[in-house]
């Protein structure tokens, strides 16, 4: 496992959609809309070449992930840049997301995410953010502070 910053983000109401669109038949214009805004939008999203960040995406969900190299600040500065983007740009397609993001132990491959960091994001993501947001878990608030103590800025 890699030391790295985790973000879990879930699309509100994404399982009601596939409810009502089942039921009146259109399951298939559903999936074809939601891929269509997710790869339209995951471009903003996407780690840069020199952060080596991966993304999953399965149903509803988004696991975007950076290893930590130093003390983490620029790649926590690079994640928090593209969620915002990305909720920003989903909300104007009429979709919402929640999400938590976290430092800790994970690791991805192209079949598994696993880690203590993914948990602690998903546990925020659902059980404290609650609305239509991104949050940062305890620990990264934390990490947010000691980073301010380094600049000239009120706390």
């Amino acid at each position: 496992m890699v030391n790295s910053i985790v973000c879990a983000i879930d699309i509100l109401g994404f399982s009601q959609m596939i409810v009502n669109s089942s039921k009146n038949g259109y399951g298939n214009n559903l999936l074809t809309e939601i891929n269509y805004l997710i790869n339209k939008n995951k471009q903003c999203i996407i780690p840069n070449k020199y952060s080596k960040g991966k993304i999953k995406i399965f149903t509803d969900n988004m696991v975007v992930a950076y290893p930590i190299k130093g003390d983490g600040e620029k790649e926590l500065d690079e994640i928090l840049e593209n969620v915002a983007e990305y909720q920003f740009n989903l909300s104007l397609e009429g979709l919402f997301v929640r999400g938590g993001i976290s430092m800790g132990d994970f690791y991805i491959n192209e079949d598994k995410v696993f880690g203590s960091a993914l948990l602690d994001a998903h546990n925020t993501e659902s059980k404290i953010a609650c609305y239509p947001r991104i949050i940062l878990d305890n620990n990264t608030v934390s990490k947010v502070q000691t980073y301010m103590n380094h600049y000239d800025v009120a706390p």
